[in-house]
């Protein structure tokens, strides 16, 4: 009786294996065939999202805007956090001319990356171009410079913009701290001795402020204007942002001036009582 017993149970311990086995089965073999799609899809997302992201790259560097835009944007439609592809659509934004557009992908690139330099220097570029009226604000261009200097201080572009930050406040010392360290990293950098100049003509040494206009206008000089100009600050040739540093400088009209001076004393007090001017307005629409 109790080997009967036993067995009986033995029998429905196989019948419950054999259930749960029946059971199990078909979800088995749907993982082994579903794996293999789902490995073809997510290549084929990959493959897909670097074609786009090689042909707006080919587009960009060609200066085929709207064929760019749309290529970045299917690419990140694949890959929404790849954040060359936020970069570089919003330079181009910038260029264009749709500049919500430039600054909506280059705080969503921070959202990625907080650390990431080039998107902290071109919002501060963005928030220090005069000209942008919905934009123009030294306050947070001075917060987005000062976070890109801390993350890269090899870089001198974020010297030169802070510089003229607080040039246009008038705190002339710390500006022409940073000048002064422009110079010392690139000694030829027309706009630092432009304004450095000023400085020394504004606090009463024209000597001196001569012979250092006198090398802006040298230097100014000594520079080709290339095709699609843009700010340095790391870019390769494969990486070429176009935008053009000279567009939308608090100082554009003074820079381009430079070339076609002599370097005379006379010259100098004209540009820099013109300049004083100029920034007394700047200073009185930020106050």
């Amino acid at each position: 009786m109790k080997k009967l017993y036993l067995i009986i149970i033995a029998v429905f311990i196989m019948l419950f294996l054999l259930l749960t086995y029946l059971k199990i089965k078909p979800s088995v073999e749907n993982d082994t065939t579903e794996k293999p799609q789902k490995n073809l899809a997510e290549k084929k997302q990959i493959r897909d999202f670097w074609q786009y992201y090689r042909q707006a790259t080919q587009y960009r560097i060609a200066g085929d805007w709207q064929n760019a835009i749309s290529g970045y944007k299917k690419a990140l439609q694949l890959n929404d956090k790849h954040e060359d592809a936020l970069y570089y659509l919003g330079n181009i934004h910038f260029v264009t001319g749709q500049y919500h557009e430039a600054e909506k992908k280059w705080k969503q690139l921070l959202d990625i990356n907080p650390i990431n330099t080039r998107a902290h220097f071109r919002l501060g570029y963005l928030y220090l171009s005069h000209d942008l009226e919905d934009f123009f604000d030294i306050d947070k261009a001075e917060t987005e410079f000062r976070k890109t200097l801390e993350l890269n201080k090899e870089e001198s572009a974020p010297l030169l913009y802070l510089g003229q930050i607080f040039l246009v406040r008038g705190q002339y010392d710390v500006a022409k701290n940073y000048f002064s360290d422009v110079i010392k990293s690139n000694f030829k950098s027309v706009e630092a001795h432009l304004l450095l100049g000023y400085i020394n003509w504004k606090e009463g040494d024209p000597d001196n402020a001569h012979v250092i206009f006198s090398r802006a206008v040298e230097y100014s000089k000594k520079i080709k204007p290339k095709e699609n100009d843009v700010i340095g600050e790391g870019d390769t040739k494969a990486g070429i942002s176009f935008i053009n540093a000279a567009d939308h400088s608090i100082f554009y009209t003074y820079l381009q001036r430079l070339a076609l001076m002599e370097g005379s004393r006379q010259e100098m007090n004209a540009e820099y009582l013109t300049l004083k001017t100029y920034l007394a307005e700047i200073n009185q629409n930020i106050n």
